[in-house]
């Protein structure tokens, strides 16, 4: 794969890619995505480093490092900056995701499980607040989140000596309509719902294994079934790592997660606000 990679940057070097971007971890995470198969993994990772260029998310990246100096140059254990799109800090609003303690600004600690991998509480697809915030910024800062979360998990990965991924934990409650929505096709989806199907296959396509634990929580007993079909079909990881709950999800997320890596909402005891979407 690097022999591959330093082929195709020698032929174009308008590919280089950002430091991360050219770490064997990050090789390692497309290989892994291509199912441990180098020659679909390389051509992954050539795709992506296309598609970061065109996206122009090295400058992305170089902003985001720049801010969080104490953390990506100081092993700091906390971020000093977390919004960048101006958008950003409405997206979050809107549809709150809980990845850091947000309680001190400038001084944002990472939310992490018990085996030292990121967590990131979040709430299933609301397809009308994507067309709330716009579908371009939603999309701009949809990415601007991805990018710097694998940043955040390299460093971790480069700092602890293992491969660390993000926990999620989603509650689904009164959406999942939405949810099973996101899984499926659909020929008559709406702008909002096209919107994050079309970010969320590009940031597979750009951050592969990022993602080893997927716990969709408070999903009601009529869907169960629904979810958990879609999911059979994907085949793969999908299978293992994305957990169907009930209301009774306790016993087997906080398995993985402590209760104060989690906010109010979902049993933990981080304050309620910090994961509180905005009500009209």
């Amino acid at each position: 794969m690097r022999s591959e990679r330093d082929s195709a940057i020698a032929k174009n070097r308008g590919l280089e890619p950002s430091p991360e971007m050219a770490h064997d971890l990050r090789l390692l995470r497309f290989l892994i995505g291509a199912k441990w198969d180098p020659s679909k993994g390389v051509e992954m990772y050539l795709k992506a480093l296309q598609e970061r260029k065109k996206l122009k998310i090295d400058q992305m990246r170089d902003e985001m490092v720049s801010a969080n100096g104490l953390f990506f140059g100081g092993r700091s254990e906390t971020l000093q900056a977390i919004y960048f799109h101006p958008q950003a800090q409405r997206s979050a609003q809107l549809m709150p995701r809980l990845w850091a303690d947000t309680r001190t600004p400038g001084e944002y600690k990472l939310l992490r499980d018990k085996s030292g991998n990121l967590v990131v509480a979040e709430y299933a697809p609301d397809f009308k607040k994507v067309e709330e915030l716009g579908c371009d910024a939603y999309a701009a800062t949809e990415l601007e989140f991805n990018e710097l979360q694998v940043l955040v998990l390299d460093e971790l990965t480069v700092r602890d000596g293992i491969l660390r991924m993000a926990c999620r934990v989603q509650d689904s409650f009164g959406q999942e309509k939405s949810l099973g929505a996101s899984m499926l096709p659909n020929p008559f989806a709406g702008k909002g719902e096209c919107a994050f199907k079309a970010i969320g296959e590009s940031s597979k396509a750009l951050y592969p294994t990022v993602v080893f634990k997927w716990f969709m929580v408070r999903i009601s007993d009529s869907y169960r079934g629904t979810v958990q079909s879609a999911i059979t079909s994907f085949g793969g990881r999908s299978a293992y790592k994305m957990i169907v709950c009930g209301s009774d999800f306790s016993a087997q997320v906080f398995s993985t997660i402590d209760r104060p890596q989690l906010p109010a909402q979902l049993g933990g005891t981080l304050p309620a606000e910090l994961f509180a979407p905005i009500r009209k």
